[in-house]
């Protein structure tokens, strides 16, 4: 059975440096079993509504700005796979949770940067699943529970993000993180590792610096999808930050 994982994905150009991440990437993508196809839940595609991407050769978005052309140049020319979207639709219809399949949507950076290190030669199916807006943690994580039953030996689902996710806090690539991003990342790295269900909703009042690390939840409500998805508490695989307050930690759900 395929994991379910959290990955932060951080800056696009991350795909342009050699970074300790990058290459954490690449390792995990040869390490693990290999999917035919990948749910993704990424922070850069929020909607109203729930929506399946069905795209069968879903565009490489470009949704960014200030970074190299080498990147707006980038492809990613995986193949997407419409019946699973609509399957998926389906599953999620059965279980009372409205959703709608949508034809034409490509792939955000949330999503092909990551897949880009850990599936470089593009020979897995993708299917992106939009995050519904204002959600609380534990309704994503119903809805991650749902998705969790479609997954087996042929399907993975991953959810991309940012554990510790403040641009106006960054700063060089090699500084280290300030306190306030270190005390957040290890209280929520315990939460999972310990199967704290109960203090999801809870997480900005009990977790330290919160509203620091997350001024907005875009980056972090993915990871709520990931820990409904598995039946148990979450393995940190990754534990680092980027451009000195960007968490970059990836976490693995197995039951």
């Amino acid at each position: 059975m395929n994991p379910v994982l959290f990955i932060s994905h951080g800056a696009p150009n991350l795909l342009l440096r050699n970074t300790p991440h990058g290459a954490f990437l690449q390792d995990l993508g040869q390490s693990l079993p290999r999917p035919e196809s990948v749910i993704v839940l990424s922070a850069h595609w929020y909607a109203d509504k729930l929506l399946v991407g069905g795209a069968p050769h879903p565009s490489t978005i470009h949704d960014f700005a200030g970074f190299p052309q080498a990147l707006n140049e980038r492809k990613y020319a995986v193949a997407g796979n419409p019946e699973l979207a609509r399957q998926i639709c389906t599953h999620l219809i059965e279980a009372g949770i409205r959703a709608e399949f949508e034809p034409s949507r490509g792939l955000d950076h949330g999503v092909w940067t990551a897949l880009s290190l850990m599936y470089p030669d593009a020979d897995v199916n993708v299917v992106p699943v939009a995050m519904p807006f204002r959600w609380a943690p534990s309704t994503l994580m119903r809805l991650g529970r749902v998705l969790g039953e479609l997954r087996d030996d042929k399907t993975m689902i991953i959810a991309s993000g940012g554990l510790v996710h403040n641009l106006r806090q960054l700063g060089r690539p090699d500084q280290p993180p300030e306190e306030w991003a270190s005390a957040f990342a290890g209280w929520m790295l315990r939460a999972l590792g310990e199967d704290r269900r109960d203090d999801a909703d809870r997480y900005r009042a009990l977790a330290p610096y919160a509203d620091i690390a997350h001024p907005s939840e875009d980056h972090l409500l993915p990871l709520f999808v990931a820990w409904g998805a598995a039946g148990g508490g979450g393995e940190t695989l990754y534990e680092g930050f980027d451009y000195g307050n960007l968490g970059m930690h990836a976490v693995a759900f197995w039951d």
